[in-house]
């Protein structure tokens, strides 16, 4: 319960934080970068990967996460989240701008299963995510500091998660390999959301700085979820069962985001 009022709360205080900023807009760009002979910034942008989707599958209980009852367990992260942003400054100090961006999920664990008489385990998740974000920004300068806030809609479109398991175990001295491929489809979010960040000015147009944003959306994610089991005697290659089964899994509704965090670097010029 606590940490769902927290989330309540972040996008009416983000919200009404840039409703507030914009009221209360000071006039004054002139350390931001020449406003009168600068028009555009560009930068990339490092952000926080956000959370799975709550499918069946990704629960707690899914050994991609834990390992389970395990030793030797090898399991990695290598998902990652980047963007582009361009500004264009329109009048003084505010500007319009466009995120676009891509997530992309990589996990997998590697993994001995003892009670499987030395079998091993070796299970992955991959996944990409694009988006468009445009939005409308206002800045307060304060010496080399420029604090930002702003409102945007964000448009986020998911690809298909692709889980692969491939199990091996020994029994009766047998061993055997099980090679399970599931593929949920993706599916669209968007939305309004609010930002607050800072930009601190390095050198001649070169800016650093760091963001965070929280969003309302309305989400309809997954639909067919495909599932296939392919069971195959290691010692002659032979495949002794081959099952594929389709489900029905989807999310939709309207929910607040997860707590997005960047760091960027940018160029006016």
């Amino acid at each position: 319960m606590k940490k769902h009022f927290h989330s309540a709360f972040l996008f009416p205080f983000l919200f009404f934080l840039s409703y507030f900023s914009f009221a209360q807009t000071i006039p004054n760009i002139e350390n931001i970068a020449k406003a009168k002979l600068s028009k555009w910034s560009i930068g990339v942008q490092i952000n926080t990967v956000d959370k799975l989707p709550p499918f069946t599958m990704f629960s707690d209980n899914n050994p991609l996460f834990h390992g389970g009852d395990i030793r030797g367990g090898d399991k990695k992260n290598n998902s990652y989240s980047l963007g582009l942003i361009i500004n264009y400054i329109f009048k003084e100090n505010i500007s319009i701008r466009i995120k676009t961006g891509i997530t992309r999920i990589n996990m997998s664990n590697y993994y001995e299963l003892p009670y499987l008489h030395d079998g091993t385990d070796d299970i992955s998740l991959k996944q990409t995510t694009t988006n468009y974000i445009p939005g409308i920004e206002w800045n307060i300068v304060k010496g080399k500091i420029n604090f930002y806030t702003g409102f945007e809609a964000p448009i986020n479109i998911y690809g298909k998660y692709n889980y692969k398991a491939n199990d091996r175990s020994i029994n009766n001295g047998m061993p055997s390999t099980t090679i399970i491929t599931t593929k949920i489809d993706g599916g669209l979010s968007a939305g309004i959301g609010s930002f607050l960040g800072v930009r601190i000015h390095l050198f001649k147009n070169i800016f650093i700085g760091s963001e965070f944003s929280y969003s309302l959306l309305y989400s309809k994610i997954g639909g067919n979820e495909t599932y296939e089991q392919i069971d195959i005697d290691d010692a002659s290659g032979t495949v002794f069962n081959h099952n594929i089964y389709t489900f029905r899994e989807s999310i939709a509704g309207v929910g607040l985001s997860g707590f997005k965090a960047s760091l960027n670097i940018s160029y006016l010029f």
